[in-house]
C-alpha cells in the first residue's frame, strides 16, 4: 500500500511488526511533525501522534518496546539547523515524551543511526553545513550519552546497520561521495574498515536481512539523468563481501529502511534529486 502522501527524508524503523515512518518533507519542502505506521502483516497505514516539533533527517530506533528520534534538522533557508532532540514513542500510549538531548556541540542529523543491545549508536552526520566524527551512545534505560571514539571518515547522510555485535557506517558524502563501511566493536572501542560499498552514495538506506546487510538507493548519481542510484547491493559479514541484488523499481534517495521477516522494506523518498518526494512503498526480498 502506498503512503498517504508523498515524503522524504523521513526516519524509519520497524516496532512490533509496523514500519513507522517519522517526519521528513513534503513535495513543497514543508518539515513535517506526522508520524504513520505500516501494518506488513495488513499492508495497512494509519497515523499517529505527531511529534512533538517538525524534524526531518532524524535518526530513528527502537529499543524495548519504544520508539526514539535523535536529532535531525528544521528547515531554514538557506541552511539545515541541526537539532539536538531526542524524543520517545510509547505506542501503547500513542504518546511521545522528551530525553536527555544530544550533548551540547554535537547536535546533528542526518546521521548513521542504529541499536544494538539495547543501546542507540550515532555516528557522523551534517552540522552547520559540514560532515562530522562525532560519534556517540544514547542508553534508553539510563536516558543518558556517552562520548565514543570518533568515527574514522566523516560523512553525512550516511546509512547504518548493527549486526553481530558491531554498528557499521555504510557510504555518505562530504563534498563528495563516500563507500567507505566501518564497523565499531562496543568491547574492544574499536573501528575497523570493512570491505567497500561497490556504489559509493550518499542519502541511501541500509537494513539487516537474514544476517545480512542490504543497501539501496541514494543521490549523486552522474549518469542518471535524476541523479538518483538504483542500486541494491548486499554484504555478508563473515566474507567481507558485497554482491549486487536486483535493482530497485524506482531508484530514490532520502530514505529509510528496516529489515523484517526475510525482506528490507522501503516506505517513501525521493525519486529525483534533491526534492521529489514519492508515495512508493516496496520491499526487497534478498
Amino acid at each position: 500500500a502506498p503512503l498517504p502522501a508523498p515524503r522524504q527524508e523521513h526516519g524509519v524503523a520497524e516496532l512490533g511488526g509496523k514500519l513507522y515512518v517519522v517526519g521528513g518533507m513534503n513535495g513543497a519542502g514543508i518539515t513535517l511533525s506526522s508520524v504513520i505506521a505500516y501494518d506488513i502483516a495488513q499492508d495497512q497505514w494509519t497515523e499517529v501522534a505527531p511529534l512533538p516539533k517538525p524534524i526531518h533527517h532524524p535518526g530513528v530506533a527502537a529499543v524495548a518496546g519504544k520508539l526514539y528520534v535523535l536529532g535531525g534538522f528544521n528547515l531554514l533557508t538557506p541552511a539545515f539547523i541541526a537539532l539536538g532532540d531526542v524524543y520517545e514513542y510509547d505506542p501503547a500510549a500513542n504518546s511521545w515524551r522528551a530525553r536527555a538531548s544530544m550533548p551540547a556541540g554535537s547536535e546533528r542529523g542526518a546521521a548513521a543511526v542504529a541499536a544494538l543491545d539495547g543501546l542507540i549508536y550515532v555516528g557522523g552526520g551534517q552540522r552547520n553545513l559540514q560532515a562530522t566524527t562525532d560519534f556517540q551512545v544514547y542508553d534508553p534505560a539510563g536516558d543518558s550519552w556517552t562520548a565514543l571514539p570518533a568515527l574514522p571518515t566523516a560523512r553525512e547522510h550516511v546509512a547504518a546497520a548493527a549486526l553481530g555485535g558491531r554498528f557499521y557506517a555504510i557510504g555518505g558524502r562530504s563534498g563528495e561521495l563516500h563507500g567507505e563501511v566501518e564497523a565499531y566493536d562496543p568491547v574492544s572501542r574499536q573501528w575497523t574498515p570493512r570491505a567497500a560499498l561497490p556504489t559509493p552514495r550518499g542519502g541511501g538506506a541500509a537494513g539487516v536481512v537474514d544476517g545480512r546487510i542490504v543497501m539501496v538507493g541514494g543521490e549523486g548519481n552522474d549518469d542518471s539523468p535524476r541523479g538518483v542510484f538504483g542500486q541494491a547491493e548486499i554484504y555478508d559479514p563473515g566474507a567481507d563481501v558485497w554482491s549486487a541484488l536486483t535493482p530497485m523499481a524506482v531508484p530514490r534517495h532520502g530514505i529509510g529502511a528496516a529489515g523484517y521477516q526475510g525482506r528490507l522494506h522501503v516506505p517513501g523518498g525521493a525519486d529525483r534529486e534533491v526534492l521529489g518526494p514519492t508515495d512508493v512503498n516496496d520491499a526487497l526480498q534478498p
